[in-house]
């Protein structure tokens, strides 16, 4: 897969498939792959060290990552999710946008009436992830 930085800052891209960092068969410590800006990278397969990579292969679930790590089935098999973030090396050259660390924390109680119903769920279709605070 290739990721793209189109942004002026170079970025830290955090790559999962399954719900595994790519990284995770890795022999380095790393979580990120560093992303030039204004540049690409194509990823393929699951880092192993600085000069090797183990490709990426769709298969059946009992041949995954997530299988050989005795994961359960969850909603990740099968998603690919990439978490961009701008990358520095000094503070100095801190993004002038890059966000405050802020959260959503607890107001007052409020009534909300609910009830529990019983459903069968199926798999994620779709998902999307908005950034809520800029």
């Amino acid at each position: 897969m290739r990721l793209i930085n189109d942004s002026q800052h170079d970025a830290a891209v955090n790559l999962s498939i399954d719900g595994i960092n790519s990284f995770r068969f890795s022999e380095s410590k790393s979580t990120y792959w560093f992303i030039r800006a204004r540049s690409s990278v194509l990823i393929k397969g699951w880092h192993k060290d600085s000069s090797t990579s183990i490709e990426f292969k769709v298969t059946g679930y009992a041949n995954t990552a997530a299988a050989m790590l005795k994961l359960k089935p969850s909603q990740s098999i099968g998603q690919i999710s990439a978490a961009f973030s701008a990358a520095w090396a000094d503070e100095k050259n801190r993004p002038k946008d890059e966000a405050s660390s802020c959260g959503t924390g607890f107001g007052e109680e409020i009534q909300f009436k609910t009830h529990q119903i019983k459903r069968f769920i199926g798999h994620v279709r779709d998902s999307i992830v908005v950034r809520y605070e800029r």
